[in-house]
């Protein structure tokens, strides 16, 4: 992500947590959206994570077909 995306996503945040403390009857039903949102963000985070991994255990490949190995040489 960008500096710019970052501080963007920082911000709403920042907003959503706002309107979600004065929305609420409580700050209990605040801690109990905050749980659940991070809970969203961990699942993704980990799917993400496991999506990236799994794309770098395939070979590398060059204009969609996947490159052969060279024998080497035989000295002479």
């Amino acid at each position: 992500m960008t500096h710019n995306a970052l501080v963007t996503d920082l911000a709403l945040a920042v907003l959503a947590a706002i309107v979600v403390l004065i929305l609420t009857p409580g700050v209990a039903i605040a801690a109990m959206i905050a749980i659940l949102v991070l809970f969203g963000c961990m699942a993704s985070f980990v799917l993400d994570s496991r999506r990236r991994s799994s794309r770098g255990s395939r070979p590398q490949t060059t204009s969609g077909r996947a490159t052969a190995r060279r024998r080497p040489r035989a000295r002479r």
